[in-house]
């Protein structure tokens, strides 16, 4: 299937008026991105990772988790906790399949997450510190640089990335094109002539397309005002991820 990353005017028009609910509905809801950080804790880096694992396959399993459960989680599989372990992926194994599951593949997660410990570009188990963003400068580097810098470090997808660094508060100016924001994007005919199963493993997995459509909505989103969330000085990617991903049941309904 042959693609171009372009939207015609009339699908622009349309994403033009999802953007004006999600503006509302952001505004109503005070729902805004992580303020952006000049530096992050070692632990909310690696925290970070590991709930990008965990929601391989779907968020509704980590996200329905009992806040004792998920308390239990972040203390159990601390960096310093998981490098002292002799065996930490039968550990993590027994961990994540323990009732309520907080992802869909346990084994899988487990495997996902001892790989990210031994990989030297994300840990330095000598030192017991996260290296991930080493070298990385905000104020030379554009957030694309660092997306894709981040990628090769990792070995995550463009979509797990920028979950991440909106979350770490590392920019602003990307967006995750998880399963609700592509299917939100469906059901308000941005992708009118798409079909939503293979956009959606197309744009996750396609860096170069994921970016081209990344640069169309940026341009949509440049005639909305800022949310006052960050430096951009108009509707920035992150506010407007953030918002289908917290009112998708909304916006679905809106659109019919």
């Amino acid at each position: 299937m042959k693609i171009i990353v372009v939207l015609t005017k009339e699908e622009q028009k349309r994403l033009k008026n999802l953007a004006e609910q999600v503006c509302k509905l952001g505004r109503q809801r005070d729902i805004f991105p992580k303020p952006l950080s000049c530096q992050v804790d070692d632990e909310k880096i690696w925290q970070g990772l590991i709930g990008q694992i965990l929601v391989r396959g779907g968020a509704r399993p980590l996200e329905s988790l009992p806040s004792e459960r998920k308390r239990e989680l972040q203390e159990q599989t601390r960096l310093s906790k998981l490098l002292g372990e002799p065996d930490p992926e039968s550990f993590l194994k027994n961990l994540l399949a323990k009732s309520p599951c907080p992802t869909r593949f346990p084994e899988r997660a487990a495997k996902a997450i001892v790989k990210l410990l031994n990989n030297d570009k994300v840990v330095n188990r000598n030192e017991c510190r996260i290296v991930l963003l080493d070298g990385i400068d905000k104020q030379r580097q554009s957030p694309q640089e660092i997306r894709r810098l981040l990628m090769q470090r990792t070995g995550f997808g463009p979509k797990s990335v920028s979950d991440l660094m909106i979350v770490l508060g590392i920019s602003h100016d990307v967006i995750a094109f998880d399963t609700r924001i592509v299917n939100t994007l469906v059901k308000w005919g941005v992708f009118s002539d798409w079909e939503r199963d293979r956009v959606k493993n197309i744009v996750q997995e396609c860096e170069p397309i994921y970016t081209a459509l990344e640069a169309e909505i940026r341009k949509v989103l440049a005639e909305f005002p800022s949310m006052n969330c960050c430096d951009i000085k108009h509707m920035c990617l992150a506010f407007f991820d953030r918002v289908i991903f917290r009112c998708y049941e909304e916006l679905k309904r809106m659109a019919n």
